[in-house]
């Protein structure tokens, strides 16, 4: 059984807060980092605290299913439900090896929120953040960072020939050969779904200051994520999930492990931003521990975007729980971070901390913050 918490924009232009609850039916197995199901049972739709069964037949998805449009149910005077939920759109989208994706409309989407404790192993991730260094960016200590820099492309996919030149000229400035990373070298891994994955440099990190007002139109350099867990299971599972779930053709991905630790006299801070999007499509984050903090501090917010600018409506306010996932649209909201407070000063070394993965997708003319690789971090 799967429970998802999940806005949608309806047919009359309003967004509905929906919770589903599916149950998988049929033949099975993981496919693309997902699952696919013959048959589907929604058992359960709730808006403003109504809910009945639907069933959805006949369909193949997966652990990354989208509902992308929903009628809102209306009751009669007797208080029976007058006009069913209708789900209906992209149910069925997973991705083949056989054939170039489709990617998603993002006129619709603000954020899904998933369990992907049935895709990947947390646990297998969240011994990696003991190794990763401080951030020498952040002068109070109280964040670590560790990234990676990946290209995931469908091997039917149309190439973004922009990628091709973005890599090519990182490389170029950094010394190294210029074509070693480009689409017709050989990827690093593939995916039966027919995603493929080539491990970049370790580029640095450069993003404009209208992206982040703090650290932007500075070059910053951060250690490389361990080797291991690049080639373990887990990690790209979690990658292949993402381009699964927004079925992009060809991408660049800047992944990075980043802890918050909070001390007693010290809380540490989620977003330095503020509320602030990073010039994305969209952003992947995957909550992989949250150890000796108080339950109600590390809240994820997010706030509507229109016409580019935030607004005080406030669409997502809660906290996401270890092993789970959410994504959200970078265009049609604002995110942000509450601080996080310790629970107990007399507990794990007087530390709390909030380890998280976050993953996000670079389509290039799209704003890409990448940079020569440092001299000690080159191979």
């Amino acid at each position: 059984m799967r429970r998802r918490a999940r806005r949608w924009s309806g047919r009359d232009g309003h967004d509905l807060d929906l919770e589903v609850i599916i149950v998988r039916a049929g033949g099975c197995g993981l496919v693309g980092g997902g699952l696919r199901t013959q048959s589907l049972q929604v058992l359960h739709i709730k808006r403003n605290g109504c809910g009945r069964g639907a069933s959805v037949d006949n369909v193949t998805a997966g652990c990354h299913t989208l509902l992308s449009s929903a009628v809102p149910r209306r009751r009669s005077g007797s208080g029976e439900v007058a006009r069913p939920v209708v789900v209906e759109s992209r149910l069925s989208y997973m991705v083949r090896p056989d054939q170039p994706p489709r990617p998603i409309a993002l006129s619709d989407f603000l954020y899904e929120s998933v369990d992907a404790t049935a895709v990947l192993d947390v646990k297998a991730l969240a011994a990696a953040y003991a190794t990763i260094p401080v951030d020498p960016y952040i002068a109070e200590g109280y964040r670590y960072k560790a990234i990676a820099w990946l290209r995931i492309k469908h091997r039917l996919g149309t190439i973004n020939k922009a990628i091709d030149e973005h890599i090519a000229r990182a490389s170029e400035l950094s010394g190294l050969d210029p074509r070693a990373h480009l689409s017709d070298a050989s990827p690093t891994w593939s995916d039966e779904s027919g995603y493929e994955c080539w491990k970049l440099p370790q580029y640095s990190l450069a993003q404009s200051k209208a992206y982040n007002p703090v650290h932007g139109d500075l070059r910053r350099e951060y250690p490389p994520i361990a080797r291991a867990l690049l080639d373990g299971p887990d990690l790209r599972r979690l990658v292949f999930h993402y381009a699964a779930r927004f079925e992009w053709h060809d991408a660049l991905v800047l992944v990075q492990f980043q802890r918050v630790e909070a001390l007693a006299d010290r809380p540490g801070r989620v977003a330095v931003e503020g509320f602030h999007q990073d010039g994305n499509q969209h952003v992947a984050m995957l909550i992989v521990d949250r150890t000796n903090i108080a339950p109600d501090s590390g809240i994820s917010q997010y706030k509507r975007d229109v016409g580019g600018k935030m607004t005080n409506e406030m669409v997502f306010d809660a906290v996401v729980p270890p092993g789970h996932l959410i994504y959200w649209n970078d265009k049609r909201v604002w995110h942000y971070g509450t601080d996080i407070e310790i629970a107990d000063p007399g507990a794990n070394g007087g530390r709390g901390t909030r380890d998280i993965v976050i993953l996000s997708a670079k389509e290039p003319p799209a704003h890409v913050p990448m940079a020569p690789v440092p001299d000690r971090y080159k191979d």
